[in-house]
């Protein structure tokens, strides 16, 4: 593909070399999205700093001989999604759009400012206008299908719009109050007193629930080379819970987490930060495999345990996903309450088990459906948008460099004055020289970008004399390039 067409170099070079990707992670979709029967190509890459602004969109027309044209480019491009999120091109009525949907937004990592959806309708391979879908729950419809015994439902109503917006299903700017801890915390359950007897009991609970999740994800980690233990989707947990679970009056204690329910190949993208390459095949939670779900570890008197050793419930055996679980206090014993969920992340469904001894009893169920409220923006977008040439970093990092379609004259004196001007910068740092300090690499933002005028904050990272990454020994500054006379020179922030 690179060797037809020289622009596409630098994308080879992703595969080469993970520090070539200086945006926060890279997506390559390949579609005809000019309807000419040749596959054209998209490059997408979230701004490293989260910052919204400097995502890079770049598309190319294919070509007979297997050569690629730009046919756009915008550093600056608005909108933003992580590279793992929805990002599609459809085709309905004979035209051509290309999809943004962003499925990890939350109140913790920020609001996008924009819509769940953003949509680009593509003419001859550029965005020549845009839609927006937002959408939020003005309620939650509730319904309970089953109650056992007349079971007091007060509390899954009252708490309904909290409860259905848990971790993970984190499809709307809703604001409501969350109960207990972040993965729910029923009133009979107890947080044990930190002191030196919990913290060995919790160490003791956090090793059962490496060695039950690496025993079931180790023949699937088994496929990648290398140590498979990076691949492993086991995290610490940060809370021991303690509650009677089947009534029998031994408490049991307990770890409990919302995951991804998928194996993660782990990469390192852009200055060594990981990045979790999910690996879909189907064989490790069935149907279940893909979306987010319940991770737990129980122990009662000291022997391991799960809901269907202890009295058959099989959590697992429905359509839909278990998220969470906690504990409530009645008058005819402790109940288990556990949440489910579809696989469009929509439709919720919360039942309650009065477990005694070895069995159990469904007593309750209530289903959730939201009311949403949409809201739906278009704008015609300026023909003029975008830039004739495409940021890159240079293969031997030391630089970035800008590229235009054959035939510019300029390109090789404007990135030579780059490099220039970066090597000057780093022969000028102090440490550089005293303290045998070693380059390491050179990060980008661009900050403005026009057929005239380009303007980056730059930054270069050393590492210190025993080759460990030193983050807080860098070079920021910022650069700007008149792309008219081909002069580069450093710029007030």
């Amino acid at each position: 593909m690179a060797e037809g067409s020289p622009l596409l170099e630098h994308i080879k070079a992703y595969e080469e070399d993970e520090l070539m990707i200086v945006t926060g992670g890279i997506c390559i979709l390949a579609a005809d999205v000019n309807g000419d029967g040749q596959e054209d190509l998209i490059e997408y890459g979230p701004d490293a700093e989260n910052a919204d602004t400097a995502n890079m969109l770049n598309i190319y027309l294919g070509q007979e001989g297997g050569r690629f044209e730009l046919s756009y480019s915008q550093p600056l491009f608005s909108t933003m999604v992580e590279w793992s999120d929805i990002i599609e091109v459809v085709r309905h009525e004979e035209e051509t759009y290309l999809l943004f949907r962003d499925r990890t937004r939350s109140e913790y990592s920020g609001w996008k400012e924009e819509g769940v959806l953003a949509a680009y309708w593509l003419h001859d391979g550029r965005p020549m206008g845009k839609l927006n879908l937002d959408y939020v729950c003005s309620d939650v419809n509730m319904t309970v299908t089953e109650n056992a015994g007349a079971w007091d439902a007060g509390f899954l109503t009252e708490n309904r719009l909290s409860l259905y917006h848990v971790d993970y299903l984190q499809h709307c700017k809703v604001e409501c109050d969350w109960l207990g801890s972040r993965h729910g915390t029923g009133e009979t359950e107890i947080f044990p007193r930190q002191d030196d007897r919990t913290n060995e009991e919790y160490e003791v609970l956090c090793d059962g629930y490496a060695r039950k999740y690496r025993a079931q994800q180790e023949p699937y980690a088994g496929e990648w080379a290398g140590d498979p233990q990076w691949h492993y989707n086991i995290t610490g947990m940060t809370t021991m819970y303690e509650s009677d679970l089947n009534n029998d009056g031994v408490t049991e204690k307990y770890l409990k987490a919302v995951k991804a329910l998928w194996m993660c190949e782990t990469g390192f993208l852009s200055l060594g930060y990981p990045s979790d390459l999910p690996h879909i095949t189907g064989e490790y939670y069935g149907i279940h495999e893909g979306r987010y779900g319940l991770m737990y570890y129980i122990e009662s008197e000291g022997e391991e345990t799960d809901f269907f050793k202890m009295c058959g419930l099989d959590i697992w055996a429905g359509e839909m996903t278990p998220l969470y679980f906690w504990v409530e206090k009645t008058e005819r014993g402790n109940i288990t309450y556990i949440s489910y969920q579809d696989g469009d992340e929509h439709r919720q469904c919360i039942e309650g088990y009065l477990i005694q001894g070895d069995s159990y009893e469904r007593v309750l169920c209530a289903e959730y459906v939201p009311q949403i409220e949409c809201s739906v923006s278009y704008k015609v977008m300026d023909e003029s948008d975008g830039v004739d040439y495409i940021i890159h970093r240079a293969r031997d990092g030391r630089s970035f460099e800008l590229e235009w379609e054959e035939g510019n004259e300029l390109q090789e004196s404007v990135n030579r004055n780059i490099r220039m001007l970066l090597e000057e910068k780093m022969e000028k740092e102090a440490f550089w020289e005293e303290e045998e300090w070693k380059y390491m690499t050179v990060c980008y933002h661009p900050v403005e970008a026009t057929m005239e005028k380009l303007v980056v904050d730059c930054m270069i990272f050393y590492n210190d004399p025993n080759n460990t990454p030193a983050m807080d020994h860098s070079q920021n500054f910022r650069v700007s390039i008149n792309l008219e006379t081909g002069k580069c020179g450093e710029a007030e922030n």
